[in-house]
């Protein structure tokens, strides 16, 4: 409401704001009623109504009051229309008069440099909105070249390969720290070794000089690894080295997710403001309530995007209790009721899980009955994952 008001005074279209009043939302007179109050006072030549966020009988009662107190005003609506990221503001001389309406654009390529921080809404902003902030998150992926050779892997659909990759990240558990990490000797995961090393000869200078691509130990690793921004833990880990297990387990597809969220930014064309991956939000109100964990959160424009992720293969063949199954649907689940809790009924919801392409239309086909969301929401399977990128793009612009 706050960077509206801002933009609509820039741009000439409002000069006096009515001051806050406390109303009962519940109620149609408790809604009017302080709103004449608190309009009698003014005079102004004309008055821009701004009905974004609120309820409905907010919206409706409001534009009642203020068509009572100024019918022979001209009148302007404004709200931001998530679905085309754009400030829609509404001019009509009468209620009973067509009026006209102005489109401005909330995406990078749609505004003037000098509007987009006044404009832009962050992912911090949204947390602000429900009394969290952010606890720890990462705004660049990490080990970006090995998360990328991982989706490939992932994309075969060769069971056996991801259970060599599952059966040794797993084992790094058991395995001495501070020896020489035994790299796995499987064919299929050559690509993945070469890329790592790859991904530690891009570390800045003075951490790359610490560590040697050709035998190195996690706990050398764990050394030259940057603080995520921002963290009162370390991204809600006990320490890096428990983090680069974490990643080794299932993290990376976060990262990989993270790197082609970062490629689209860099485009602009896709309108992504923000992204981030790995977020642990925590209450500003209760110190002690500990909020949602996400994935990948993106900005279009004033639009939120979750990604949940998971190496889940959801496969109810390779579980006789259909255990992975139930447990991918509920990361599903969970992310759409977060996502709306925190972005709205507009906010894009996408699992990304290497099932095959049966159950994972199985799975959107579920999560359509229970909440019809339609092309906001969506299963990346494996099918999607040898050309995710462009997938994501196409889902990020297609409406």
């Amino acid at each position: 409401e706050v960077k509206i008001r801002r933009y609509l005074e820039n741009v000439g279209l409002q000069r006096e704001v009515a001051p806050a009043c406390d109303i009962d939302h519940a109620s149609p007179d408790g809604i009017t009623g302080p709103l004449v109050t608190r309009l009698a006072d003014m005079k102004p030549m004309g008055i821009n109504v701004c009905y974004t966020g609120g309820t409905k009988a907010m919206a409706v009662h409001a534009v009642r009051a203020v068509a009572a107190a100024f019918s022979d005003r001209p009148l302007a609506f404004s709200y931001i229309d998530a679905q085309r990221d754009a400030l829609q503001v509404t001019f009509g001389g009468k209620h009973d008069k067509a009026g006209h309406t102005l489109s401005v654009g909330l995406r990078p390529r749609d505004l003037a440099e000098a509007d987009r921080d006044q404009l832009s809404l962050g992912l911090a902003s949204v947390l602000d909105l429900h009394s969290w902030r952010f606890e720890s998150y990462w705004e660049a992926p990490i080990f970006p070249r090995a998360a990328e050779k991982l989706l490939s892997l992932y994309a075969t659909g060769n069971g056996n390969h991801r259970d060599r990759w599952t059966k040794w990240a797993w084992s790094r558990d058991q395995a001495d720290d501070t020896r020489p990490v035994e790299m796995p000797e499987a064919d299929c995961l050559s690509d993945f070794v070469a890329a790592w090393r790859a991904d530690i000869e891009e570390l800045p200078g003075n951490e790359r000089r610490r560590i040697d691509p050709s035998r190195f130990s996690f706990r050398d690793l764990a050394d030259v690894m940057p603080d995520p921004p921002e963290a009162d833990r370390w991204s809600g880990h006990p320490d890096r080295l428990d983090f680069i297990h974490h990643w080794l387990k299932g993290a990376w597809l976060e990262s990989a997710v993270m790197d082609i969220l970062c490629q689209l930014r860099a485009e602009e064309d896709n309108g992504i403001n923000y992204a981030l991956m790995g977020a642990r939000a925590k209450g500003t109100i209760v110190s002690q309530h500990r909020g949602p964990e996400f994935d990948c959160l993106a900005m279009t424009g004033y639009r939120l995007t979750l990604v949940s992720c998971t190496t889940n293969d959801a496969d109810p063949a390779r579980e006789r209790n259909e255990s992975k199954y139930r447990e991918a649907k509920l990361k599903l689940f969970e992310a759409i009721a977060r996502g709306r809790q925190l972005g709205g009924d507009e906010t894009r919801i996408a699992l990304l899980c290497p099932a095959r392409p049966k159950i994972g239309k199985h799975l959107e086909d579920e999560l359509n009955e229970d909440f019809g969301a339609g092309r906001l929401a969506c299963v990346f399977h494996a099918g999607h994952m040898t050309k995710l990128k462009q997938e994501l793009r196409d889902w990020l612009t297609g409406g």
